[in-house]
């Protein structure tokens, strides 16, 4: 009924896809020949539960839209996540009875430990997408019985998720049993004493209740099987009995296995292969090698979020990207800064040093050097904040053709300190536990901070330096004297200097007058040689042209400028006190900025969220 309008035998897809075949129009036939174009382990859930295959679907024609790619041969056959809305409710059901039957469980250690085993199919909200070396046996995971009592529905305010209990609050219950039951099987009873979760929780919902979203089109194809706990609570020598339910797709979410944090860490971690080359991102067609949007697409988004989405997307996926276009108003509430920045957080922030709003040029008595010509190295703009900025905006107003040199330049810093963890362990360790000295001091201002530069997850065992990298702080131009004995301070010289390489690519080896090498061993020239090549391979450089706005993650990458000059009647002049270079520069708040971006992530993706990259605030992305 659903694939009947389709005007062929043949499913083709554009762009090298290899043609898929359909035998019938029946939607499991299309499943079967759809599924080898995904993966092998979907084709026996596309046998069983024709819902969940569905939803993965519609992912992956999501993702193939983003790539331009299209499907022919269909005759008004709306998208795949239009059809899982249309699905008949009997499908639904047929399918829970199977889930049921294939879900295991066992309660063990007293009571204080649920042990739940099922397929790993049913992880269907994205779970192991894009892990190409994900077991696809079952999920075997356990569940603690604190941790359970915590989140159960019943202990949290259903219109704004808060918790209504805490740890302390904890009365020992244990868990007497365990089992998958279907909605229909609740007794009256237990829907009165305790709260269901219907509707479900959607994919990255801290909150065990999906009704803290109001609304919600969101369909868990596990939504009518859910995990019922009896609990045995002693109170005054009299034991009591009282029942949880939980959804199992919310579980499977949240579960923190060795496996399921290895697999957490894959989805979001920034390496190398995530990092801009000096060409920009990896096969860009645009002119600068970022992702390239209008700044009238951008402010005037519609409620689903539009080129603003797409925006953000390429500045959390690439660290950047150019907003053309943007009018020339470089003051006030309608510059084109302030009017991107309160679209993409609410406001602008940071101000209290520079403005709202502050103008890069060259002067005399410059209270910043980035207010000059020379030279400014990749950095990160105010390091000396406790909380640092989020995005950084900057708007090309003029920029004179006679100007020589003054190109923008990005490097990945996060990406950076991935790849040094791997080429130079000890001075990567030097950097996580060696607090820097960053500060700002002048007329009117005075801050200083202290900070590793290289900050890690926290974890059990403090000791391991592999864990995930969670924040760099870098920037050279705005640090003080350093706080360290003699000793660590050399330590620290040696891995400031080679992890420095690795971010400034004008920075040159260490040679002898005669070209030979100096003092410094071979192994630490090779190591130099390596850096500075990583510099050189992954440092985006651009001359801005007016009415372009770069915008970047100021907590993941760097940002520096090359010296330039003005060249008059022939002639290279200085270029203080010319206008030919204007940059307008606003901030936005990360947690603002993150804040909005999930929001339209949730309504673009009609609650359905897949992971996204470390944004460098300090923190592991959750689910």
């Amino acid at each position: 009924q659903v694939l009947g309008t389709c005007s062929t035998s043949r499913l083709r897809a554009d762009g090298g896809l290899p043609d898929l075949g359909l035998a019938t129009n029946r939607p499991h036939a299309m499943i079967y020949n759809f599924v080898s174009l995904a993966r092998p382990s979907r084709l026996k859930l596309a046998r069983r539960n024709p819902l969940s295959s569905l939803r993965y679907f519609g992912r992956i024609e999501s993702n193939l839209a983003k790539n331009n790619i299209r499907f022919c041969g269909f005759k008004h056959v709306a998208p795949f996540s239009s059809i899982v809305k249309s699905l008949p409710s009997q499908t639904h059901s047929n399918s829970v009875q199977v889930a049921i039957d294939e879900i295991k469980l066992q309660v063990i250690d007293g009571g204080k430990v649920v042990l739940i085993k099922l397929p790993r199919e049913y992880l269907v909200q994205g779970d192991d997408d894009g892990l190409e070396d994900v077991d696809s046996g079952p999920v075997e995971t356990t569940f603690d019985a604190t941790w359970l009592w915590l989140n159960c529905p019943s202990g949290v305010l259903s219109s704004s998720g808060q918790r209504t209990r805490s740890p302390g609050d904890y009365p020992g219950s244990i868990i007497s049993t365990a089992s998958i039951v279907h909605t229909q099987s609740i007794t009256p009873s237990e829907k009165k004493t305790s709260v269901l979760p219907l509707p479900p929780p959607p994919p990255g919902c801290c909150h065990p209740i999906g009704t803290v979203y109001k609304q919600t089109s969101y369909i868990d194809p596990l939504a009518e099987t859910l995990l019922k706990i009896t609990w045995k609570t002693q109170k005054s020598r009299v034991t009591v009995e009282s029942v949880s339910f939980f959804d199992i797709a919310w579980l499977m979410q949240w579960r923190c296995d060795e496996t399921a944090l290895k697999e957490r860490r894959m989805r979001t971690e920034i390496t190398s292969a995530h990092s801009l080359r000096r060409n920009g991102v990896v096969g860009s067609n645009t002119d600068s090698g970022l992702v390239e949007i209008d700044f009238n697409q951008a402010i005037n988004e519609d409620k689903s979020g539009g080129d603003l989405h797409k925006l953000m997307q390429a500045i959390f996926s690439h660290g950047a990207a150019i907003v053309r276009n943007c009018p020339l108003i470089i003051d006030g509430p309608h510059a084109s800064v302030a009017k991107l920045g309160l679209a993409l957080a609410g406001s602008l922030s940071h101000g209290s040093l520079y403005g709202d709003i502050f103008h890069v040029k060259s002067i005399t008595d410059a209270i910043n050097i980035a207010y000059t010509s020379v030279p400014l190295r990749p950095h990160q703009d105010m390091a000396y904040y406790e909380s640092m900025p989020g995005l950084q905006l900057l708007h090309c107003a003029v920029m004179d053709p006679h100007i020589l040199g003054g190109e923008s330049v990005l490097i990945d810093c996060m990406a950076a300190a991935e790849q040094f963890r791997r080429i130079a362990p000890h001075h990567f360790e030097v950097l996580c536990y060696s607090p820097a000295t960053f500060v700002k001091q002048r007329k009117g201002a005075s801050m200083t901070y202290l900070r590793p530069h290289i900050v890690l997850q926290e974890g059990p065992d403090m000791s391991k330096f592999d864990r995930e990298i969670i924040a760099v702080n870098w920037s050279p131009p705005f640090e003080g004297p350093l706080c360290l004995p003699l000793e660590q301070s050399r330590d620290y010289f040696a891995a400031y200097s080679a992890f420095e390489r690795m971010l400034d690519d004008s920075l040159p080896l260490k040679l002898q007058k005669d070209g030979q090498i100096s003092s410094e061993s071979h192994s630490y020239h090779n190591l130099m040689s390596l850096c500075s090549q990583y510099a050189k391979e992954h440092t985006w450089e651009r001359k801005l042209n007016p009415g372009e706005m770069l915008v970047f993650n100021n907590r993941r990458m760097l940002h520096g400028r090359r010296g330039f000059s003005f060249k008059k009647n022939s002639h290279e002049v200085t270029a203080a006190d010319n206008p030919g270079r204007h940059l307008v520069g606003a901030y936005t708040n990360i947690d603002d900025t993150l804040n909005r971006y999930r929001v339209i992530c949730r309504s673009m993706c009609d609650g359905k969220q897949s992971s996204m990259l470390n944004s460098g605030n300090g923190s592991s992305s959750v689910p």
